[in-house]
């Protein structure tokens, strides 16, 4: 069952990072700019494509992690680690002197 999430997963990171998404939204919009250029009937020059006029671009480009939470996620990491560090106290233990026990059965 956790393969059928991981896969899609795995295929939806690497289209992101290493670019194919923003390039196939790119093919995408050149393939509707040619379509109005021919719509038209005149080449015109296409429209510029960017993060203030498309939203998709705006989402391709957003980071994933704010960068006002790493600091504190890392003092929080290093505030974990020192506690895991510090020494418990030492509890006083009483040990027995002296086992109560009978022995082996008396032979009759």
């Amino acid at each position: 069952m956790r393969r059928i999430v991981a896969i899609p997963a795995l295929i939806g990171f690497l289209a992101l990072g290493t670019g194919t998404m923003e390039h196939l939204h790119a093919l995408d919009h050149q393939r509707e700019d040619a379509a109005l250029a021919k719509e038209r009937g005149v080449p015109a020059d296409p429209p510029v494509h960017n993060d203030s006029n498309c939203l998709f671009h705006a989402r391709l480009h957003m980071p994933m992690v704010s960068i006002g939470w790493v600091p504190l996620l890392v003092c929080l990491g290093v505030f974990v680690a020192f506690l895991r560090l510090t020494a418990l106290p030492l509890v006083s233990q009483r040990t027995p002197t002296a086992f109560n026990c009978r022995g082996p059965p008396a032979c009759r």
